[in-house]
């Protein structure tokens, strides 16, 4: 605050914490800059249809889930398997002999902070929310049918996401450490018959 004194007065959010029961829990945690790109394509009796969807400009705090993955009677996530084991996973991890590998979630056992940069995550993101394929068939084919049109197609929802935050969904960064059930991906086919 250039008033020459450091002191709490010159402290600033990088991050806002997921954790519910926080006072600072807020829409904060969420994307300052949100897209979306839309691609549509037809060649020939193909289209392709593809729906993008992000976020930037967010970081997001849980030290929480680092230092009490068992909160709440709940069970620890599988991403916390990714801590501190052997090289070999059927070796006795009394032998100092062994050979270690530290994992992503390294400070097993010790308690991080919500504030501590090890407990944030750029929270970036990038999604194929849906995509679509499909061929329609020629109408000289579907008149000799008595049709007026036939379209197989193959559609998917929540395809992909690239992003590096690990165990939540960057798209509800506040979604108790990813505890709640996930995102669902949708995968269809069919066709289109119009008589």
């Amino acid at each position: 605050n250039n008033d020459g004194v450091i002191d709490d007065m010159d402290r600033y959010p990088i991050a806002t914490t997921t954790n519910p029961t926080s006072e600072v829990q807020d829409k904060r945690n969420y994307p300052l800059m949100n897209f979306g790109l839309t691609i549509a394509l037809n060649y020939k009796g193909f289209d392709l249809n593809l729906l993008f969807q992000g976020g930037g400009m967010s970081y997001v705090a849980y030290g929480q889930q680092l230092s009490a993955p068992l909160a709440w009677d709940g069970n620890a996530l599988q991403t916390f398997m990714d801590r501190w084991h052997t090289a070999d996973p059927k070796a006795d991890p009394y032998n100092p002999n062994n050979k270690w590998i530290s994992g992503y979630w390294a400070n097993t056992g010790t308690s991080v902070d919500d504030n501590s940069m090890r407990a944030i995550q750029n929270g970036a993101y990038m999604r194929l929310k849906s995509a679509e394929i499909g061929y329609t068939l020629p109408k000289a084919w579907v008149n000799k049918m008595g049709i007026k049109g036939v379209r197989f197609f193959a559609n998917g929802y929540n395809i992909f996401t690239i992003t590096g935050v690990k165990g939540l969904d960057p798209e509800h960064p506040a979604d108790l450490y990813g505890y709640m059930y996930p995102i669902s991906r949708t995968i269809n086919t069919g066709a289109t018959i119009t008589f």
